[in-house]
C-alpha cells in the first residue's frame, strides 16, 4: 500500500514509482497528476484532457462527449 505524508498543504506533490499525485485540500485527496509522460487536466467547464508528453490526445466532457485526435476503434481488443 502506498505511504502519504501526513497533514500535506495543498499542491504538496507527491511520487511513487513512476506516478506524481498531488494533493487537493478542498477534496481531502491525493490526485494522480503525471504517470511516465501521461496527465489529466481539468478544464474551468470541469472537462478533462488527457496529454501525452505536452500534446493534447483527447478531451471528455461532463455530458460524456468525447473528442480525440486520432482514429477511434470501436469493437476493439486491448492485451
Amino acid at each position: 500500500m502506498a505511504v502519504f505524508p501526513s497533514n500535506p498543504e495543498n499542491n504538496a506533490v507527491h511520487s511513487i514509482g513512476n506516478t506524481t499525485w498531488k494533493y487537493v485540500a478542498t477534496k481531502d485527496s491525493w490526485e494522480v497528476t503525471l504517470v511516465s509522460g501521461w496527465r489529466v487536466e481539468e478544464g474551468a467547464d470541469n472537462s478533462l484532457t488527457w496529454i501525452y508528453n505536452d500534446s493534447k490526445k483527447m478531451r471528455l466532457d461532463v455530458s460524456g462527449n468525447l473528442t480525440v485526435t486520432g482514429d477511434i476503434t470501436g469493437f476493439g481488443t486491448i492485451t
